[in-house]
Formats: structure tokens, sequence, C-alpha cells
């Protein structure tokens, strides 16, 4: 990692923005579609801005990018107060990007990413993403590019770690052969952006980073996307603040080929909510919208890959009851204009609509304190010339399109064979009718909607379902109503489930580590009744060496847990991996939890007993001179990636003979001669940060 000057970078530009508010008449549109009402254009230089933050005061801090007369492009960085007055504007030599910017507040300075011009060593300028850091009057404290002569580094994110560092998120490029292999990145800095260590995740693959949160708890959690197999899947990483890896999980395939900024990773409703935008490579500028919702402790609650056909989706914003997004018509269509969407909470669309206005681009939302719609974005000011513009927007309603109320139904639990009913309503917005022209239900669900049915506008059509199960299980499916509204399709998602005891392990991988022979160690563990009746859980059969404190019969009431107490006590050497049963009246069958441990000697343990070896050690191999094959022994004191390789007499590579884990103690590895020519060969063995080298003589 190398530091970067930004000082000489920063454009000795004394003025500020001249500022003019234009204020748009209402266009003569529909009523209840969403509006501009007003614009408010930063005049100065052609360019636009992208993010902001909101400081504690009002003000506030944006990002974005801006050209001059020669056409060059710097990224910008400017403090604007309440009444949009420029207060100071800083310029590093940038490239047009395609990466929305990131910047963040940390306390009396703000610090970001972006893709700059640095200068090489060589005079000439190279492109790289760099980490920056200001105060908020302004002042340049340091830049720093990620990128080596040996990897590219791709910035997406950057957080306080809480103590005057941060912690930096990307990706890293690497060249491996003909191919590159890319995968997620940390690293943590101190306050003067040094980087103290870094970190990779994933394996060979593209692998993507996305972004990251600092927990209560001193510990990190990473969203990434994954080339898992033949698929890629959300992977949500918990690291603690040293980049350890503690927990993951993987969430379904979401078909993500092309990992695009913006993306987002928040706090909500006691959860998180992952939001990132897809380019596709199909069909007239396509995009795709993937949404994740969890729980605190990741445990999935739903997740959607939302079409966006013909518009580019810049950003997005939380709203009251689901999701706020931004964009704008693709580049080539005859007239391009700014569009505002509104999702509510189950991906549906309340409106996605073109703004009839001269405002052609939108890149982000300006943070308010009252509500206020405020989007960053571009305006056409000339026939050539797009300035940096703040519009504003009337959320007038959702036009033309087709709802239910409740926009989801669970029936909660119901007997087998008894039926459950709930009353839906569906109305329309704006002032045209709608026709419900199918419907498609589930096998465990009947209705009294038959189609054709006209909703009118200002009235509300309520139908009867009903929910009948037939077997000892959670029921989820959804309502699938086809109209001829401007959502032609919509789909309403029911749950419902018959009684009975549900056995839930809070862990199905147990890893203790290791204990020294005739040690211990002792862990709790939890199960819990996620059912709504009694769970009866028969006596468990303990597996050895892996004793229970109570080995039961437990029975466990709704909702709540039993606590189980399991002691390792490991009698050999060896690599304990047994299943804990759970034999239970849960309907599903038995739980199975893995229990794994590793048993080692005590100092104190008698003669007899194998002792590990306590460093590293290449063995004489045998036999040598060697006619077909040779045996290289190793001893190693701990688990250790091994890497042996042989070469001739001139230092050439000739073999990779072996490359993976091995456990500790003794080790042997066989060298077949087969295609080589007599002579002297060197084996040469890397075990950690061991290395050693044996000479090999090969008579024919």
């Amino acid at each position: 990692m190398s530091s970067v000057n930004a000082a000489p970078n920063v454009l000795a530009r004394k003025g500020t923005f001249v500022m003019l508010l234009a204020v748009l008449l209402l266009a003569a549109c529909a009523f209840g579609q969403p509006q501009v009402d007003s614009v408010f254009v930063f005049d100065e230089n052609e360019g636009y801005f992208t993010t902001s933050v909101l400081l504690p005061g009002g003000d506030y801090v944006l990002a974005g990018y801006t050209y001059d007369e020669g056409f060059r492009t710097y990224f910008r960085v400017a403090r604007m107060t309440p009444e949009r007055e420029i207060l100071w504007t800083r310029d590093l030599l940038a490239v047009g990007s395609f990466r929305k910017e990131v910047i963040v507040l940390d306390g009396e300075f703000v610090v970001g990413i972006a893709r700059a011009q640095l200068p090489s060593d060589t005079g000439s300028l190279t492109i790289d993403d760099i980490a920056f850091k200001y105060t908020l009057d302004g002042d340049s404290i340091w830049a720093r590019k990620f990128s080596d002569s040996n990897f590219a580094a791709f910035l997406n994110s950057i957080i306080p770690d809480g103590s005057g560092g941060y912690f930096v998120l990307g990706n890293v490029t690497v060249s491996v052969g003909p191919s590159f292999n890319q995968q997620v990145n940390l690293s943590r800095t101190d306050a003067a952006g040094t980087v103290l260590w870094e970190q990779n995740y994933g394996g060979p693959n593209h692998d993507q980073a996305g972004d990251i949160v600092k927990l209560e708890g001193d510990s990190l959690l990473i969203a990434t996307v994954m080339n898992i197999g033949t698929s890629y899947n959300v992977v949500f990483l918990w690291t603690n603040l040293s980049g350890d890896s503690l927990t993951s999980r993987t969430y379904g395939d979401m078909g993500v080929s092309s990992f695009m900024r913006p993306a987002s990773l928040h706090a909500r409703d006691g959860g998180w909510e992952f939001v990132w935008r897809e380019a596709l490579n199909s069909g007239p500028s396509l995009n795709l919208l993937h949404w994740l919702r969890t729980e605190y402790d990741g445990t999935l609650i739903r997740e959607l890959s939302i079409d966006v056909p013909e518009n580019s989706v810049q950003g997005f914003q939380q709203s009251e009851d689901g999701l706020r997004t931004v964009g704008y018509t693709p580049f080539g269509t005859p007239i391009r204009n700014a569009v505002l969407g509104r999702l509510n909470a189950l991906g549906q669309w309340y409106y996605q609509d073109t703004l009839a206005s001269d405002v052609i681009e939108a890149y982000g939302f300006l943070p308010t304190s009252d509500g206020t719609i405020a989007v960053l974005g571009r305006t056409q000011v000339s026939d050539t010339i797009l300035n940096a513009c703040i519009f504003y927007v009337n959320d007038g309603g959702h036009a033309g399109y087709l709802f239910s109320s409740p926009a989801e139904v669970d029936f909660g639990v119901v007997p087998v064979d008894d039926v459950a009913v709930q009353s839906v309503s569906f109305f329309v917005t704006w002032d045209s009718a709608a026709t419900i022209t199918d419907i498609e239900l589930p096998e465990f669900i009947a209705t009294t909607l038959t189609p054709p049915v006209q909703v009118m506008p200002g009235d509300s059509s309520i139908f009867q379902f009903g929910f009948r199960p037939t077997e000892l299980v959670r029921y989820s499916d959804a309502i699938v109503i086809h109209a001829s509204a401007r959502n032609s399709v919509l789909t309403i998602p029911v749950f419902g489930q018959a009684p009975f005891p549900e056995c839930t392990p809070a862990l199905r991988d147990i890893y203790f580590t290791w204990a020294e022979i005739g040690d211990s160690i002792r862990r709790p563990f939890a199960v819990f009744n996620t059912g709504t009746l009694p769970l009866h859980i028969d006596e468990i059969v303990q597996p050895a060496p892996f004793y229970l404190d109570n080995t039961g019969p437990f029975v466990i009431e709704p909702d709540t847990n039993a606590l189980l107490w399991i002691t390792f006590r490991p009698d050999s050497v060896v690599l304990y991996e047994v299943n804990l049963v759970l034999q239970s009246d849960d309907p599903q069958g038995a739980d199975t939890v893995l229990l794994r441990g590793r048993g080692l000697v005590s100092q104190e343990a008698d003669d007899d007993l194998v002792q590990l070896p306590h460093e590293f050690k290449l063995l004489a191999a045998f036999p040598n001179p060697f006619n077909a094959t040779a045996v290289i022994r190793f001893e190693l004191p701990k688990t250790q990636l091994v890497k042996l390789e042989l070469f001739d007499i001139t230092g050439r590579l000739v073999k990779e003979v072996a490359w993976q884990n091995f456990s500790a103690g003794e080790h042997q590895i066989v060298i077949d001669g087969a295609g080589l020519a007599s002579g002297i060969y060197f084996a040469a063995i890397k075990a950690g940060e061991n290395y050693a080298v044996q000479k090999l003589l090969l008579v024919r």
C-alpha cells in the first residue's frame, strides 16, 4: 500500500458556485403522480453531485464530479449550508466513474472513497481507487491508494473503527497466469491512513465486496456477493476487529453476474437490509434491484430481485414502509429524464415514474430532517451544458396501481382440516378502474374472488380467502393476481401452519477446538421450540467423548428453550467428529448437531502416549539415491498448509508434488520419479513460515 499526497491535486479555485433557483411550474400531468416542485441549479461548472452526508448543524458535505474547460474530469468534495450556499470545494483529477462514490462523517472529519488520476514514478498518470480524509473546513488530511504493482484494488466502503482509524472494504484483483482472481479485501488503517493489516475472503473466484458496518460488542458485519460453484450468492461475514472470521450466512442464488454500486447495508427494524444494483448484459439497459432483509442474527426475512426496466437505478433511500429509488432513463432514449420509484416492503412498486422536467439525471437523495424528498442530479441549462442541481419532489401518490390490504396474509395456527378465513380488500389509485383478469391460488387456499372483477377508483372490493391445512407443516406460498392495472401482476404472500412442536437447535455445528487428554472443555447449547405445542425430547444418548450434564428427557414449551451443557473430554490424540441426535415428537423427525474437537497430549502425559512435535522438522528421505520413488518425511507441530516442489540442478521447477493442509504430527509424501532423467534434484518444502530443501539423487 502506498500513500498519495492529495494537496498538489487540489485545484486552486477560489470562486464559489453561482446559484440559481429555477422554480418549475407543475406539469399538466395526472393527479397522484410524483411531480418536480422546484429545481436548485449550481451554475458555475458542468457536473453533478452523487452523494451527501448531513452534518449535526444542518450543513451538508457533498461529493460528485465536475469538468473544466478542457473537458478534464475532477472528483469534487464540497460543503453546503442549509440555504444551499457553497462554503468551499476541493477537486481531485479523476476519471468518469460509473460507480457511485462514498463519503462518511467521522466527528470533525469526512472520509470517503473515489477513483482518481494519480502521478506515477514515470511521470504519467495512473487510475486508482483512493480513500481520502478532509476536515469539515476543507483541509486535506490524507489521500491513499490501495493498489500496487502486484494487484489492483477497487474500494467499496469505508467506516470509522471507533479508535481513530478506519476499516476499508473492497476487492483486490491479482493475476494468476493467464487469468485473474478477485477476492473481498478488508484493510484497517490508523488515523493517518497507514494500513495496519489486511485480510482477504472468498475463494479463487470473482467475489465482490458490498458494504460493512461495525457492530456493538467489537465485531464487524460484511455484506458480499460470492461465486459459489456455478451461482452467485449473498454471503454475510461476521468478523472480529482483527478481521478474523467468526461466522457467516449464505443466502440464495440471486443470479448476480455484475455487482454494481450503489450498495448499502444498514440496520432496520431490529435487523439488516442489504440493497444493491445489478447491471444486466441482456436487453436495452435493463437493471435488477436486489433487496435482502434479515433479522439481526442474519436469519432470512425476505430476498427479492426486482425488475427495473428502462431505468438506471443510481440511489435508494428508506421510506416509511419500504424503499425509495432514483435514477434516470437510459442513454440513447429520445428524451432523457430522472425517474423516481417507490417500493413497498414486499418489493411491489407503488410507482416508478419519469419526472417531466428539465432534470435529465438523478443520482442520490439529499438527507432531510422534515421528510422533504430532495434529490441530487443534473439539469439541462443549454444545448451543451448539464449543471449540478438539487430538485425537490412532491410525492403525490401512486397513479393507476392495484393494491391489496393487507399486503400479505398470515393465517396463524389452524388445526389440521379446520378452515381459517380472512378478508382482503383490493383498491386502485388515481382515477382509473382496474380489472382483475385471473388469479393463481396455492392448493391450501380458497377464495370467493372469481375473475373478471372490476375494481373502481375510490372503492374497495372485499373478498374472503380461506386456509385449510392438511399436514403438520408450515405453509408459505403466494396468491398471484393478474390485472389491467399498471402493475399487471400483484403478488400476495400467504402463511399459516398447523399446530405442532418444532425442535430447533441454536447451532448445527459446535467446534470445541482442542483439549489435552485428561482435561475438558464445557460449553452451553440451547434447543428452541419454535412450534406451537409443547416439545418432548427423548433421553439423549451421549456421544462420547462429549457428555451432557443432563440427558433428559425434556419438555420445552412453545417459544422457550432448554439450555444444555456439553463437556468435551478427549481420551486420544485424534480429531473427533460425532453427532448429537435429538429424538423428539417434532413431525419433521430427528435433529442432529455435529460436535467436533481435537485431543492433545498433555506435557505431563504418560511416556507411552504419542507426543506431538514441538517444531517443524524435515527428516531424511528414503531411499536416497532412488530409482522409482522416494519418500519425503516431515513433522508438524500444528495443522499447516504444506507445499512440496521438485527442482532440477538448474533450479527449474519440474514437478509440484503436493500443496495441501496436514494436521499436527509426522507425515510422508511420495515423489514419483516417472518421466524424470537420472541426475540430482532438490525437494523444497514450505510449511507455514518454515522452509527446507533436501538433495535427492535419481539413478536409472
